[in-house]
């Protein structure tokens, strides 16, 4: 019976230890998926996709805004000092213009009616030359318009672009090599090309 017993309670700690291992075996487990799950979530939120249309959307509500988005903070003063170089000269070259124009139009008037009383901003001023200069700064004005403008779409292109650029892989498995070439001897020319090849390996 004291065999019986014995063998009994060796069989229900011999249970009792192999259900406890399988236990931690599987609290383990569940600890590294969850850990690996973690890991797989925090380096998803780590990595940013850049959207080309979006990054041009905010480009186009707000100048540099697509270059935040980008992370390419180093770009927003360096558009924002061009345009507002450029936004100051034509409001300078639109000041100059309204100027002589009303100088213009004063000398164009007292020549019709010499007893009128006009304000004339440049009395030392011919008619001619101020005519001159009313035209020279109405284009110099038309052209910095314009120039800001261009700066403007090229924020918004820049923003687009470096987005694309962005999603670009760059990973080990592509790399670029730089080689020298030698093209064959033209028969006409008796010339031979030598240069540089870029190769590009996808492994």
């Amino acid at each position: 019976m004291e065999k019986i017993l014995g063998v009994g309670m060796f069989i229900l700690l011999h249970c009792f230890y192999n259900y406890t291992l399988a236990q931690t075996d599987s609290t383990k487990k569940e600890n590294d998926k969850v850990i690996v799950t973690f890991e797989d979530s925090l380096i998803k939120k780590m990595e940013k996709k850049f959207i080309p249309k979006k990054a041009a959307l905010y480009s186009v509500v707000l100048p540099g805004l697509g270059q935040a988005y980008n992370r390419r903070y180093w770009k927003i003063p360096l558009f924002y000092t061009i345009g507002g170089v450029l936004g100051f000269i034509a409001y300078s070259n639109n000041e100059q213009y309204l100027l002589f124009k009303d100088s213009y139009n004063a000398k164009i008037s007292k020549t019709n009616n010499p007893t009128l009383s006009v304000f004339d901003p440049f009395p030392q001023f011919s008619q001619d030359i101020v005519l001159v200069n009313r035209d020279r700064f109405r284009r110099d004005r038309e052209f910095m318009v314009i120039l800001t403008t261009v700066v403007y779409l090229l924020q918004i292109v820049d923003a687009t672009v470096d987005a694309h650029l962005r999603n670009f892989d760059l990973s080990d498995d592509l790399s670029l090599e730089w080689e020298p070439f030698s093209a064959p001897i033209d028969i006409y020319t008796q010339q031979q090309q030598i240069g540089l090849r870029l190769k590009i390996w996808i492994h």
